[in-house]
């Protein structure tokens, strides 16, 4: 401060005085100009702490890949998906073409079928032109990261403070969906489509049979399959009424969890485990209701019968059957089909608790390795894919589960829809390793033999009919065989 600012600060403080000293003593300061009626001493507790306005850093990506680079971009996007699904995805792809603002490419592909699809990428891999995204099961994505290491880690996407996903977003997921797509500690897939494998329950007919309750316990379920099964034989149906015999691996591997024997599959040994006391409780069980025809299979139907259990839900010939969601509407429109006004329900497997066990699956989409930029590009599709508006759409083209809550409550559902989204708590999955492919048609082979093969040769005089212990112990060799040979 120089000397012409002090000889102005002492003449204002001599008149302000002047004029201070004329005026009446009042008690209240000056609300006006506090400042020049009181006095306040500068010490330390007094001193104001100035704070000065702060920004919030702006994240950083961890992604070297700048916006402008996207521009141009052209992704291709394979998918086994049929039907209705097929027209969904390429509209979806067209939205997406014209709105996102990166100037990205987006061409959806329809392999046809699963299997189709699984040989095209397995041709393309040897010539190095893939596509960027492919939409697959968890195993198979495992398959060809395990034989040419191409697939990316798609947390590192998720993660990315700039590009990815929000804590809550991922919250959102149900868990069992979420977590499926993590092989030896990383994420080679995004959840794209999942189905469930459950019980359809004929609820009027049960109660017809005298059964207010669902069959929730293993002792429940088998009582009342026999009962319906008595009931028809009694009415000139014989053979029929219990539990349609599903022999998927889907449904052999939802029976072994019912038994307990949830993790057939060792990630830290590679290691299958089927010839257990769980396993092999499991294979009694359904051995007997087959033995005892409170489960019936058509083995050789006439050109006018079918192998699906739709049109014998629908006519009272069985009470009980295997059923994924995404064969909900076709049970309904079977129903509808023949005037059956039934209630009916979808129902978890038994346990021995009684608490249930459904068993959830079905494909994700898969990165496959490419220049930085279509990496980025492929994730910014997946992530648009995975937003509930998007996934509304392809849940309800597929008859699939909704993959997070707010999806869930955009869709129009039916009462089993809601019955299996409720179940979802308490769903497994298969194995994701590369193994699961082939192991799981050697256990549709094993139940196969021990209850539908079984039923053909029980009544032959001195066939052989192996025990449910050296199936299961073959199958264990099989896969352990498998597993080697992957």
């Amino acid at each position: 401060m120089n000397q012409r600012h002090y000889s102005l600060y002492y003449a204002l403080f001599f008149i302000t005085f002047v004029i201070s000293s004329c005026m009446p003593v009042t008690t209240s300061p000056n609300a006006s100009n506090p400042t020049l009626n009181s006095t306040v001493e500068n010490t330390p507790e007094n001193t104001a702490t100035v704070v000065l306005p702060t920004t919030t850093p702006t994240p950083l990506s961890t992604i070297e890949v700048k916006k402008e680079e996207l521009k141009g971009v052209k992704i291709v996007l394979v998918h086994p998906l049929d039907g209705q699904a097929i027209q969904e995805m390429m509209q979806m792809a067209d939205e997406f073409n014209q709105d996102n603002p990166w100037g990205i490419s987006l061409e959806i592909q329809a392999a046809g079928s699963y299997v189709t699809l699984v040989d095209e990428i397995n041709n393309k891999l040897k010539t190095s032109s893939t596509p960027q995204i492919v939409m697959a099961t968890t195993e198979q994505l495992a398959d060809w990261q395990k034989k040419w290491k191409i697939l990316i880690n798609v947390d590192q996407y998720i993660q990315d403070p700039v590009w990815g996903l929000t804590t809550d977003q991922v919250a959102e997921f149900y868990p069992a969906i979420w977590n499926q797509d993590i092989v030896n500690e990383q994420r080679i897939g995004f959840p794209a489509v999942r189905t469930m494998e459950g019980i359809g329950y004929n609820r009027t007919w049960a109660h017809e049979l005298g059964y207010e309750d669902p069959p929730l316990t293993l002792d429940e379920f088998y009582e009342q399959a026999c009962k319906a099964a008595e009931k028809n034989n009694i009415s000139g149906v014989p053979g029929t009424g219990g539990w349609f015999m599903d022999t998927d691996s889907h449904v052999a591997l939802s029976w072994l969890a019912a038994f307990g024997s949830s993790k057939i599959f060792d990630a830290t040994t590679g290691k299958y485990s089927f010839n257990n006391d769980e396993n092999n409780r499991a294979f009694t069980y359904l051995r007997t209701l087959s033995e005892k025809k409170c489960a019936w299979n058509n083995e050789i139907p006439t050109p006018e019968e079918s192998t699906e259990p739709y049109t014998y839900f629908a006519s009272h010939q069985t009470l009980l059957t295997s059923l994924s969601v995404d064969e909900i509407p076709i049970q309904a429109a079977a129903l509808k089909t023949a005037g059956n006004t039934d209630d009916w329900v979808f129902l978890p497997y038994p346990t021995e608790d009684g608490n249930g066990v459904v068993l959830s699956y079905g494909y994700s989409y898969g990165m496959m390795a490419s220049r930085p930029s279509e990496q980025l590009a492929s994730w910014l599709v997946i992530r648009w894919f995975s937003e509930p508006e998007q996934m509304v759409r392809l849940a309800e083209a597929t008859d699939t589960l909704p993959l997070t809550a707010p999806t869930f409550e955009l869709m129009s559902t039916n009462q089993q829809m809601d019955q299996a989204v409720a179940l979802l708590g308490i769903a497994i999955t298969p194995p994701s390793d590369s193994s699961w492919g082939k192991v799981q048609l050697a256990l549709k082979d094993a139940i196969w033999e021990d209850m539908v093969q079984y039923q053909l040769i029980y009544g032959v005089p001195n066939s052989p009919v192996r025990t449910t212990e050296e199936i299961l112990k073959d199958l264990d060799n099989i896969a352990a065989e498998i597993v080697t040979n992957q």
